[in-house]
């Protein structure tokens, strides 16, 4: 069975110009991707979040895993603060198996990413993460979190960008994955009290909006008990299924 290590990033100090930090923004788009994972057949570990770098390669060390996927954002030399956009792809050169699995992130972060040609892939020798980690590495910037544009796009598409990236390694490893369902309308149903519409698939995420008995959505992606929808002011989240249903 196909299998990743997810890496993301353990750095706390490392402020978005909108609001949290490259740890919190990282970590959370690698618990977007869990459920996607889980979807595709692709098992998984993860990093300790209150750990720093050796020790997240360490413990990728001493699995088998066969890919490495580092979580990032990035920031702009000093001095040039905001002044960049998109995301980064890099990987070790020689390394072919990562250079292939790099090739499907990048395209998957140009199929999502705003603007067209920002996407950039490239092999890079000096971070610790590629030259120790002994399965192949993608070490993915995913945007600059010192741009106000970037940041937001991150924060506003993590779901989406968990959903490309789980597309990126299945066919890296030859998987089938249906990315994306047909859209469609569901009517909400319950006893009693609201439904609860959470950040992501969880009771132990925050809420981002509460639903009536009878108030409609649309259904954009479903994972086994949840659903990803959009809400009627354009904002979307996840709900539980077993208390919706389809129009």
């Amino acid at each position: 069975m196909a299998s990743v290590f997810l890496s993301p990033s353990t750095q706390a100090y490392n402020e978005y110009i909108t609001e949290g930090t490259e740890k919190e923004h990282m970590q959370r788009l690698a618990d977007a991707m869990e459920p996607f994972l889980d979807l595709a057949g692709i098992t998984y570990g993860r990093n300790d979040p209150d750990g720093n770098v050796q020790k997240s390669v360490a413990m990728s060390n001493e699995g088998d895993w066969d890919l490495h996927l580092a979580l990032h954002s990035n920031a702009a030399p000093e001095g040039q603060s905001g002044q960049f956009q998109g995301p980064l792809v890099l990987y070790a050169p020689g390394n072919m198996a990562g250079g292939k699995a790099a090739q499907y992130v990048a395209q998957a972060m140009a199929d999502i990413y705003p603007e067209d040609g920002k996407v950039v892939l490239r092999p890079e020798t000096n971070l610790y993460e590629l030259q120790k980690t002994k399965a192949p590495v993608v070490f993915l910037e995913t945007a600059y979190h010192d741009n106000p544009e970037d940041a937001k796009w991150i924060e506003d598409a993590t779901v989406a960008i968990a959903d490309h990236l789980t597309q990126a390694l299945a066919s890296y490893f030859g998987l089938p994955y249906a990315r994306q369902d047909v859209p469609h309308k569901a009517v909400v149903q319950v006893k009693e009290g609201p439904l609860n519409v959470r950040r992501l698939p969880g009771i132990e995420y925050p809420k981002v909006a509460q639903l009536q008995k009878g108030d409609s959505v649309v259904v954009l992606r479903r994972i086994p008990g949840w659903s990803y929808v959009r809400l009627p002011g354009g904002n979307a989240g996840y709900a539980a299924s077993g208390y919706l249903r389809s129009v």
